[in-house]
This record gives structure tokens, sequence and C-alpha cells, in this order.
């Protein structure tokens, strides 16, 4: 049947075949890698979390301390798809708390040996060990379920289809400009080629009649790529917590503080940022370690989330800097309040590698108002503050006051 057909039904035929291959070769290929790469997000992110969560908790389960065990497993209700959450200790071989948020059948006392780190077709497991720098006192164990990864590989599956029928339009479509400009110039070689053996005119050249039109084929799968790669970053972007302290990141805080200075636009109701930068945070990485560096983040992480307001957003921007962002204030009085509450949490000692570390932080206070300050601006003002803070010597506050 084939052999019956002219070479432009045969073009036809190579393309159309050529085309429906390599989409669901392509297709197949970047759905599988979309899926491992986020199964490997959801899994490092609940890593991340685990770790921060197990950090908090030695103390803790190593004291029997159940209600603080209890309360650090309650944060978790803030994560989405998190289903349980549980601690338990090695030496009286029972669970010290745990938290469900619906109908499961996890138990904590089997946890650790029924359910392997990583995925199934359900759940996503972290399996932390609690060292308190000598030994393995116990474990966090946590589960979540795969709804958002399934929603997520869901919509991927939707784009990389929505993007295979465009291509594959495109191509039948690109098929009449290529006929021509693979088929012209066929027959023209063969017309020359006929000429030349009947009247012997060796001067008869071939005009060159097309520049490859395969290259606009590649064209349309670079474009669908492109797309696929779009989502790609918008999905990476998600990231929104910083991994070391599990705080919201920079581009969170960023999010929050627009939407304070929007809400403040539509109640004419002022709203406060506090700018946090540690002092000598320096100091501690360069005598102590980086891991002590960390440590003390963290901690102080920990001690401010415990006076920030429940509406308030409390972020780690970057390095040694934290930053509250305090929505629907009555004036200067609140963010002064809350400074001096900063600072209060910070005079407990800190255990730095048998070092004992009293932090101290210089504070930068600016109360914004919706319709006058735009981000910009009132993060200025509060870096200006940290500034004043420091120049009056550290370890205290400062509210900028007047205009920039």
């Amino acid at each position: 049947m084939i052999k019956g057909l002219g070479i432009r039904q045969k073009l036809m035929m190579m393309v159309i075949a050529t085309v429906t291959v390599a989409l669901l070769f392509t297709t197949a290929s970047l759905s599988y890698y979309q899926k491992l790469r986020l199964d490997e997000e959801v899994i490092n992110r609940l890593n991340a979390l685990a770790q921060v969560l197990a950090d908090r908790s030695v103390v803790a389960v190593m004291f029997m301390d159940k209600k603080n065990a209890k309360q650090n497993l309650q944060a978790l209700i803030s994560v989405n798809d998190i289903e349980y959450g549980c601690l338990y200790h090695y030496d009286v071989k029972k669970t010290i708390a745990e938290v469900s948020f619906t109908d499961n059948n996890f138990h904590c006392e089997q946890a650790k040996d029924s359910h392997k780190l990583g995925l199934n077709d359900e759940y996503v497991f972290s399996v932390v060990e609690l060292d308190n720098n000598t030994n393995s006192i116990g474990y966090l164990f946590i589960a979540a379920n795969l709804n958002e990864l399934k929603e997520q590989q869901l919509e991927m599956r939707q784009v990389v289809f929505v993007a295979s029928l465009i291509s594959a339009l495109l191509a039948l479509l690109l098929t009449r400009p290529l006929r021509k400009n693979i088929y012209a110039p066929i027959m023209q070689l063969s017309n020359i080629a006929h000429s030349i053996t009947e009247d012997r005119d060796w001067s008869l050249r071939a005009e060159r009649l097309s520049r490859d039109e395969l290259g606009e084929l590649v064209d349309a799968f670079n474009n669908m790529l492109g797309i696929l790669q779009k989502d790609q970053q918008e999905l990476e972007d998600l990231a929104y917590m910083d991994a070391l302290t599990g705080l919201p990141n920079r581009r969170l805080f960023r999010e929050k503080l627009a939407r304070a200075i929007s809400h403040s636009m539509k109640t004419n109701k002022p709203y406060g940022l506090i700018f946090i930068d540690l002092d000598n945070f320096k100091w501690v990485n360069d005598n102590l370690g980086h891991d002590m560096g960390d440590k003390l983040l963290i901690t102080l992480g920990q001690r401010f989330r415990t006076q920030v307001r429940e509406q308030d957003e409390l972020c780690r921007i970057g390095g040694d800097e934290f930053t509250i962002v305090m929505d629907g204030i009555d004036g200067p009085d609140d963010l002064i309040v809350m400074a001096k509450s900063l600072l209060d949490s910070l005079k407990t000692p800190i255990d730095l590698a048998g070092t004992t570390y009293i932090a101290s932080t210089s504070i930068g206070l600016a109360v914004g108002n919706g319709v006058k300050d735009d981000v910009k601006t009132i993060l200025k003002k509060s870096d200006l503050a940290v500034y004043q803070a420091k120049s009056a010597g550290k370890n205290t506050y400062s509210l900028f006051e007047g205009e920039l």
C-alpha cells in the first residue's frame, strides 16, 4: 500500500509518524522526570521540617516533658498534608507525645520499623533520631499524605498533554510548507537530471528553494520545553520556607509585607515592620564554627516565635537577619512592646559548644501607612532604625521617626 503512494504522501506519513513517536517519548520522559523531581522535593521538604522539629524536641524528650513535646508537635498543624507526628523515647519504650490530624492507623511504637523513609502510594514519611550529643534517646516520626504532590503531578500531566496537542497540530500544519520545501527541490533535481540526460547541458544548476524546514519542528519542541521549564521554575519558587529555621523566607516576607501595606490602604490603619539584626554573629561563626552559628539562629528563631502575636509574620530573610510584619497595629507603642519582649527573650544564655553565650540584637522599628509607604520605603526606614540602634551601642531598639 505504501509503495503505491506518491512521495508527498510518504513525506506526510513520515512526518506524522516521526512527530507522534517523538511526542510520546518526550512527554513520557518529561512526565517521568517531573515526577522524580516532585517526589524528591516533597521528601526534602518533609526531612527539613522534621530535622528542625527534632532539634526543638530533644530536650523535651530527654526530660520526659510531655507538655512541651506536645506543643512542638502541634506546630505541624500549620503544614498542609501532615496527618500524624509522634515523639518516642527509647529508654522508657513508649510514646512521649503524638498528634493526629486525620483518621489514620499510625502507631508510634511501630512507626520506625514499619515505615521506611521516603514515599509509598499514599504517604511520605520521615524518621529523625533524637540525639543528645552522646547517644540516641528516641526518634521523631512524621507522616504526610500526598494530596498536594498528586495535584501538582496532575497539573503537570495536563500541561504536557496540552503542549503535546499544540505541537502535534503545529506539526500537521507544517506538512504543507514541508512538502513544498522538500518535494519541490526533489522534483527540481529530477527535472534537471532528465534535462541533463536528454540535452547534455551540464551548465544547468538547481536553485536552492528552502532553508531546511525541519528547524521549525525543532523550534516547536523548544517552545514546548520552554513552557515546561517555566512551569518547573514556578514550582521550585514555591519553596517559601527557610530550610534552617523553618521560618518564612525572604520571598514570603515580601509578599506578607505587601499584603500588610494593601490591608493598611483599605482599613486606613498603620502596620509595623520590625527588623532584627543579630549583633556579633560573625564572631560566633569565626570562633565557634558555622554549626554553632546555625544553632544560634535556630534557637533565636524559636525564641522569637514565642513572642510574636498569632497574626504577626516572623521571617528569616537571610544571614543573621529576621523580620516581623505586624499588621493592624494601633501605633508605635505596639512595636516598642514587641521589641522589649524580643530583647528579654535573649537574656537566657545559650550553650554553644561549651561556651555560654548571651545573644544580643539591634532592632529597627518602622511604622508604615499604606498610602505613603511602599515595600521599598518601609524597608529603608527599618534599616535606618537598625543602624541607629547599632550606633547607640547595640542590644537595643530604635524607632524610625520622621520622613525619608
